[in-house]
Order: C-alpha cells, then sequence, then structure tokens
C-alpha cells in the first residue's frame, strides 16, 4: 500500500446545491470525472471539499460516498482534522472501518497550541486511525510555521507515514527528504508542483487536479525522467489555468469547469458566493485556453 500511496492525488471537490445541501449524485460524477482522467488517487474531507463547513454526518456521508464510489479502483486518504480532538478520533475511526487506506489531519488551528499539544493531537488520532497516518501541514491557513526539526518529530510519531506539505519551502522539503528517505512526501500547492516533485517529493495533492490532473501527471513523469525543461513547460501552463482560477473565485471556479464538463459541479457553501456571468464567462475562457497551451506542449 505505501507504494499506492506514492501517487498524484486530487484533493477532492464536494458540491453542494442551491440550499446549501450535499449533492450526492454531484460528488458521485466528481469522483468518477477524476478517475476517469487518470487521477492516482483521491484526498476526501480537506480544505478543498470545505471540510471545515460540513457537520460531522456529513463529513461521514462524503468519507462513505466517496469510498462506495472509487470502489477499490484508487487509494484513498481521509482528512480528519478538527479542533474537536473527539470528533477527529471518531472520524479516525469511520474512515479505518468503512476502509480507507490513509487518514491524515491538519495540524490544530486557530488557538496557538504549543507544539507539545499538537504531537499529543496527534498521538490521539493515530491510536484511533491504526491505519498509515500522513500529517498535513499548510502554515499559510493554520498559522503555525513548524521547524524543520517539529516537523522531523511527527515524522517520527508512530505509524506516521508521510507528510502533505503545502508550502513553498523547498530547501525545508528537501532537508525532510534527506532525513527521512522511505517517508512519503506529498507537494502540496499545485503552483510548485515541479519544483516540489524536483526537490525530492514523491506525491503531489491538489484542489485544482480535479480539473488538471492529466497535466500533472505529465508533469510527474517529465520529472521522473529528468526532463526538466517539459516539466517547467508544463507548470507555466499549469500556473496560467492558477493564476486566472485563482483571481475568479478558486473553488467556484473549479466546480463550474466540471459542470462545462458534464458533471454536476454544484455551488460552494456560503459565505462563499456563486460565480456572476461575467466570472463564468471568463471561466470558459480559462478553461479553454488550459486545454489549448497543455495540448501544445510536447514534453
Amino acid at each position: 500500500m505505501m507504494k499506492q500511496l506514492r501517487a498524484v492525488m486530487s484533493a477532492l471537490l464536494v458540491p453542494f446545491r442551491e440550499d446549501g445541501s450535499l449533492d450526492e449524485e454531484g460528488l458521485a460524477q466528481t469522483v468518477e470525472f477524476n478517475i476517469a482522467q487518470g487521477i492516482e488517487g483521491l484526498y476526501v474531507n480537506g480544505s478543498t471539499g470545505e471540510n471545515h463547513m460540513l457537520s460531522t454526518d456529513e463529513k461521514k456521508r462524503v468519507l462513505s460516498l466517496a469510498r462506495e464510489v472509487a470502489g477499490g479502483r484508487v487509494p484513498l486518504i481521509a482528512q480528519v482534522g478538527s479542533l474537536d480532538v473527539r470528533e477527529a478520533r471518531g472520524l479516525a475511526g469511520y474512515a479505518r472501518s468503512i476502509g480507507y487506506d490513509a487518514v491524515s489531519s491538519v495540524t490544530p488551528f486557530y488557538y496557538q497550541f504549543a507544539f507539545e499539544e499538537m504531537v499529543e493531537y496527534y498521538r490521539a488520532l493515530i491510536e484511533s486511525a491504526s491505519l498509515p497516518f500522513i500529517v498535513y501541514f499548510i502554515p499559510a491557513l493554520t498559522g503555525k510555521n513548524l521547524s524543520k526539526q517539529q516537523l522531523a518529530e511527527l515524522l517520527e510519531l508512530p505509524s506516521v507515514a508521510g507528510i502533505k506539505f503545502t508550502s513553498d519551502n523547498m530547501f525545508q522539503l528537501e532537508r525532510l527528504r534527506r532525513l527521512f528517505p522511505d517517508k512519503i512526501i506529498y507537494n502540496g500547492y499545485d503552483e510548485i508542483c515541479a519544483s516540489g516533485l524536483m526537490a525530492g517529493a514523491d506525491g503531489a495533492i491538489g484542489s485544482t487536479f480535479n480539473i488538471t490532473a492529466p497535466v500533472v501527471l505529465r508533469i510527474r513523469d517529465a520529472v521522473a525522467a529528468g526532463n526538466t525543461a517539459g516539466a517547467l513547460a508544463l507548470q507555466h501552463v499549469l500556473n496560467d489555468f492558477i493564476e486566472g482560477a485563482v483571481a475568479n473565485g478558486l473553488y467556484q471556479t473549479l466546480k463550474y469547469m466540471l459542470t462545462l464538463q458534464g458533471v454536476s459541479g454544484g455551488l460552494c457553501r456560503p459565505p462563499f458566493l456563486p460565480l456572476t456571468e461575467e466570472r463564468m464567462a471568463r471561466a470558459r475562457d480559462i478553461l479553454g485556453q488550459f486545454k489549448a497551451a497543455s495540448g501544445a506542449v510536447n514534453a
């Protein structure tokens, strides 16, 4: 399983209806669309899935439906992080019970938790999961920019298989790879995917991969083949897409792009606002330009 987890994975989008309820059919279609694109795994209930805006029951439903639809075709990682450690432990155990391949959690956020408190938080989740565990490091959103030594301490905890490294500190990533040659390191920022892979990541997890997976897989393969120029040419195309999508409202734009391709991409939950007609038109242009540009790159 460790080999299967070294993969390019989508951080799964979760579609909602106009009344804010979960669009289960849309979620099933989103899982199928990702797999049809060739994605190698799914990271479920992460930031991209608007996880912190869901109830516990909704989180469980997303986990169970994604598992049911994927049907063992790709590995699944359940992100269970919560400020309520009881909820997080319950979700970790639930993910194990329905057949997830690994469990992950963001570092505790909002309150300025001491590092020792983070360690105990992870110990509790690892105990409940009894599965390979992936630390989720995203300092831009948690406010906790851990040192190399602190990340190393987390990676040395029992059952920790690796880290989702969502930081632009490539020196830190390279140092972690040097320290832990056998751990899984996922590059977490889509816009530096090629750089992360070159620095030592052996997988990647990203939100834009719901739309861009074929190009990301080409970037991974180009890096593996030593084709740096080809990987960077594809990264330029990917970054043009990311820059446009972020400026247009990232998650809303990605969901609308799914809808443009026959998937019920749905809406985001408030306080996210729906796309205006102008932004829908811009999303259509961004997607068209991306497909044309990626097709023009020989790598």
